[in-house]
């Protein structure tokens, strides 16, 4: 178990913000978000506010901040514009470039003695990879470890299942009061589904009575299913959505990977797709950004009013969920400093017992 003090003291959050999100690979966007020239995304990660953006063709992150007078440039989650501050119109090319300027001749020293822009203007770059449809960023220059590397074996994975996953259908973001390290033990588990989720995981999915299975580790890595148990109910709604019976992917179970630091991906059956970003915000703070996908399917013979449900119902269990998770884990957050109990995990709850080896791994390094 970790340090209770981990959980909610402000220092050790700005240490693990340094050690972790500042040096290590992070889940920055999907590729299908930022597919076209001029397609952004912006993210906070380390308390930094970062661009994402396609210039052409190649994605690039920056500081999303104008090096004039320090305006944010992108100021929401998601859009398609050149990368032109709103405040006086100073534009960056693909390399940070401030290559527009108005009244640039105003200017002192914004060029040097060559006439060209001075680099103490360009925006703060940070490296991008990708793998499969997931866009990765990090803010270390000094890090020679490539994405591959990070990733280990669930480089494999990420891209399989990009090949499985479609179209997106929703996205948005949920506060928790709460340390990011809770929401990342909680879904590393389901001993607790049949309790916290026994109307909707348990209840309607059969996700929770039977052992996790299937674990594979990488590194900081892991993943696992959780078997379902079969309802008298699947085979009237396999005759319904009779048409996922197309999917390449498919599985008698929860499937749940989670990439180190911040990236959790849930299949269930192959019929529909999760994918969870942690922002840390403080040391009880964490957004959640949560994405829902359709699986990859031909659906051009498939009824339009049938897909919607399906994904109108796929977004509506899956909120339901996580709140059901958030209350729990908002008193987790309240309860954890006044403790004297030095906390256990069982057989059901390994993955949670790895993800702290290799947290502490990290932090000591």
């Amino acid at each position: 178990m970790l340090k209770k003090s981990n959980y909610y003291d402000q220092e050790h959050f700005d240490f693990e913000k340094e050690k972790i999100f500042s040096q290590n690979w992070v889940f920055g966007c999907i590729q299908d978000e930022v597919k076209n020239n001029n397609d952004f995304v912006t993210i906070d990660v380390a308390g930094k506010p970062i661009v994402i953006q396609n210039f052409k063709g190649i994605i690039k992150a920056f500081l999303n901040v104008c090096s004039h007078r320090f305006n944010k440039i992108q100021t929401t989650d998601f859009g398609k514009r050149p990368l032109t501050c709103g405040y006086h119109c100073w534009s960056f090319n693909q390399d940070g470039v401030p290559f527009f300027v108005p009244k640039k001749e105003t200017f002192n020293g914004l060029v040097d003695a060559d006439g060209a822009p001075d680099s103490a203007f360009n925006l703060t770059e940070f490296r991008t990879e990708t793998c499969g449809n997931f866009v990765f960023i990090n803010l270390s220059n000094s890090s020679d470890v490539t994405l591959e590397q990070h990733l280990g074996n669930h480089y494999n994975k990420l891209i399989d299942i990009s090949q499985f996953i479609g179209n997106k259908i929703h996205f948005g973001k949920i506060e928790h009061k709460a340390n990011w390290k809770i929401l990342i033990e909680n879904v590393l588990e389901c001993y607790h589904c049949s309790v916290v989720h026994k109307d909707s995981l348990f209840g309607k999915l059969g996700v929770g009575s039977m052992p996790i299975s299937e674990i594979e580790y990488s590194d900081s890595h892991s993943s696992c299913h959780f078997p379902k148990i079969q309802r008298k109910s699947d085979e009237k709604k396999r005759k319904i959505l009779a048409f996922l019976d197309e999917r390449s992917f498919k599985h008698d179970s929860f499937y749940h990977i989670f990439i180190f630091p911040n990236l959790v991906i849930s299949s269930t059956e192959g019929a529909s797709f999760y994918v969870g970003q942690l922002c840390p915000v403080s040391a009880s703070e964490t957004e959640l950004r949560v994405r829902f996908f359709e699986p990859n399917i031909d659906y051009t013979e498939v009824n339009q009013g049938i897909r919607d449900i399906l994904a109108d119902e796929s977004v509506k269990l899956g909120y339901e969920i996580l709140e059901e998770d958030r209350a729990i884990l908002e008193n987790i957050q309240k309860g954890v400093q006044f403790t004297d109990s030095v906390g256990i995990v069982s057989e059901e709850e390994i993955r949670i017992k790895y993800f702290f080896e290799k947290y502490l791994k990290t932090i000591n390094n």
